[in-house]
C-alpha cells in the first residue's frame, strides 16, 4: 500500500497535480487471521488520504475457480461468499455515488 501511495505521489508531481487517492478495498481478506486484521488496521492508520471502504472481499476458492474457467463470479456461483462480497461492494459504491 505504501508503494502504491508513493507511485501515486510521483504521478501527481510529474503528470497530474489533481490526482487524488481513490478507494481502498481489502481483497482475499480473512477476518479470522490476526495478520489480515493487523494489516487492515495499519492501512487505516497510515493512509488517511485514501477512503477505505467497509466492504471486504473474503478469501474464496470460487473466485479462483471462476477465473480459471473464464467466467465471472456471478455466472460461476452467484451464491458464494465472493459473489456476495462483490455485491456488497457494489452497493457501497452506489451509495457513495448517490450521496454525491
Amino acid at each position: 500500500m505504501n508503494k502504491i501511495m508513493e507511485i501515486a505521489g510521483k504521478v501527481r508531481e510529474r503528470l497530474n497535480p489533481t490526482l487524488q487517492p481513490g478507494f481502498v478495498v481489502f481483497t482475499q481478506y480473512d477476518a479470522r487471521k490476526v495478520l489480515h486484521r493487523d494489516i487492515a488496521a495499519g492501512v487505516k492508520r497510515t493512509n488517511k488520504a485514501a477512503r477505505i471502504l467497509n466492504s471486504k472481499i473474503r478469501s474464496n476458492i470460487a473466485l479462483a475457480e471462476a477465473a480459471a474457467t473464464g467466467k465471472d463470479i456471478f455466472n460461476y456461483d452467484k451464491n458464494c461468499n465472493g459473489a456476495i462480497d462483490y455485491m456488497e461492494l457494489q452497493q457501497e459504491l452506489l451509495n457513495i455515488i448517490e450521496q454525491g
